[in-house]
């Protein structure tokens, strides 16, 4: 990897706020390591994930032949999700069966912002 938007990375989540919780969907980039895409709702389903990728590809503009890695999640795997993909020109990726290797840097990100190391703010750029 030698330049931004070459590998994304995505992953969700979750958030305990007070007595409920929201699930939290990332997208990375894998060259600045920082958050180009994310969307927080009550409940996991493509929609969530529909609204990071949407967030991720306002943020950095025209993406194809951008490597797209996800897990292997049906909210990654709906036919939206999969047609929005493929419209933008990426090439997808999927994790693995039980390999938690494959997404090292979307668990990493997410284990320390759960540990508190990792402050959120509006900023979405590289």
């Amino acid at each position: 990897i030698t330049s931004l938007t070459q590998v994304w990375i995505c992953d969700i989540t979750y958030i305990r706020i007070l007595t409920d919780f929201v699930y939290l969907a990332i997208i990375l980039d894998l060259y600045s390591h920082k958050v180009i895409g994310y969307a927080l709702l009550r409940h996991i389903n493509t929609k969530l994930t529909l609204s990071a990728l949407q967030m991720a590809t306002r943020n950095r503009g025209e993406i194809p032949g951008c490597i797209y890695h996800s897990h292997r999640g049906v909210q990654y795997a709906s036919h939206k999700y999969v047609d929005e993909l493929k419209a933008h020109g990426f090439q997808i990726s999927i994790s693995r069966k039980r390999n938690p290797y494959d997404n090292t840097l979307g668990k990493t990100f997410i284990k320390t912002l759960k540990r508190g190391g990792t402050p959120i703010s509006g900023n979405t750029e590289p």
